[in-house]
This record gives structure tokens, sequence and C-alpha cells, in this order.
């Protein structure tokens, strides 16, 4: 559904790329999920220039299910790169952004007894997401 949404975005200079396992259903709040892929697919594609590559893995990870969103933009400069889920800590320009959508992303996974990862380097910037399989994890 969040797809949905970022359509029009996506449909001019974005290549996305589903690269999907099938997963178990996994015990989530669906409004927190679905902005947990909100917020970091509409970075990926700001990151990008809304040009390049988007690409978006499923897999069943063992007591996890991971779900990976992969831009092919400028990446984050590894001086900041520890800093990015700090609340209101930004790298856009004034009144593009508030610097809240990472510290969401963050808070909603652990909110869900999951971790959130990034990996960046020009070109290639992964953030990927872990969501346990069973309540209990």
């Amino acid at each position: 559904s969040v797809l949905t949404i970022y359509h029009n975005l996506l449909k001019h200079g974005v290549q996305l790329i589903k690269d999907y396992e099938e997963v178990p259903h996994i015990p989530a709040i669906p409004d927190q999920i679905a902005q947990v892929w909100a917020n970091l697919i509409a970075n990926a594609i700001q990151a990008m220039n809304r040009k390049g590559t988007l690409t978006i893995a499923m897999r069943k990870r063992d007591p996890y299910v991971e779900v990976s969103i992969t831009d092919s933009g400028h990446g984050i400069a590894p001086e900041i790169i520890n800093r990015i889920f700090e609340p209101f800590f930004t790298t856009k320009e004034a009144g593009e952004g508030n610097g809240r959508g990472l510290d969401i992303v963050r808070r909603s996974v652990e909110r869900h007894r999951g971790r959130v990862t990034v990996d960046s380097r020009p070109g290639e910037t992964r953030f990927s997401v872990l969501l346990p399989l069973t309540a209990g994890v």
C-alpha cells in the first residue's frame, strides 16, 4: 500500500525492484509498520533525487522477517551515519524535513521488538528492518 502512495514519484526515473520471498505474517501494528516503510521509501527517493534504483527485499531470517530498502543514491557520509536516528537530526535543507522520520522508524521498530540497521556507501544505502516472527522474541 505504501508503494501505491509513492507511485507518482516512482514512475518517472526510479526503477523499482521487488525481491520478495514468501514470509509468514508477523505480529505487528499495521499503521506503525506502514509508517516505517513510508519514511524509508521517501528518504530513499529523496537520496536518489528521484532517479535511480530502489530495491525492496523481504526474507525470512529466523526468528525474524527482514525487509531491506536499498537505494542507489549518494550515500550517507561516514561522519554522520551514527547520528541519523537521533530525534531532529537532519541533513535536509530548511523546510524539507524536521529530522523525525528515522527517529520514528527506530522507535516503531523497537516497539515491535525489532531492530533497524543501515549500511551506506556512495551508490548504495541499505536500511534493514528485522521484525520478530512471534510476539515473544
